[in-house]
């Protein structure tokens, strides 16, 4: 009890420290500007989705590990007590869930983007497309024998003969 009550102290005091990090440093009672920044500063809807879903998957990713390790401590020290047994086995498996959620989580951001483009808006980087100031593909001289967009094929190599 007293092991689960110092990891649970632990994990807060990363939380508390993770949150003390995104605390605003422009603001001071000493004679500071007094301005707030934006700390995602996203100019498109594409790249606010991108921030927090990076966000969310920047914390998850390590508490999920955590948790699996966690569990697999609890399968090791379990020694085939059946109540340790069911807690480990428990414990992995929302540690699983917990991964799955945070993996869906990147996959609902790109849902989201896809589906306000498909409603006609503008949201910045499209999902596999170019950036809009990317540079256009280049474009083979006419009769080269390639469409644009594609490189030449490489000549054919030495046959390999096995042994």
């Amino acid at each position: 009890m007293a092991l689960t009550k110092t990891i649970a102290t632990f994990v807060f005091m990363l939380f508390v420290g993770f949150i003390a990090q995104l605390s605003p440093t422009d603001v001071s009672a000493q004679g500071g500007t007094g301005t707030i920044t934006n700390p995602i500063d996203a100019k498109t809807f594409y790249e606010l989705v991108v921030a927090i879903a990076k966000a969310i998957t920047a914390i998850g990713i390590p508490l999920v590990a955590m948790f699996l390790v966690w569990a697999g401590f609890l399968f090791v020290t379990s020694r085939g007590n059946e109540q340790q047994l069911e807690q480990a086995k428990k414990t992995f498996y929302w540690a699983l869930i917990g991964g799955a959620v945070v993996i869906g989580a990147w996959a609902l951001s790109v849902a989201i983007v896809n589906f306000a483009r498909s409603l006609g808006g503008d949201s910045g980087t499209p999902t596999g497309g170019t950036p809009p100031n990317a540079p256009s593909p280049p474009t083979t001289p006419p009769g080269s024998g390639t469409s644009p967009g594609t490189l030449p094929l490489p000549p054919p190599s030495l046959p390999v003969t096995p042994i």
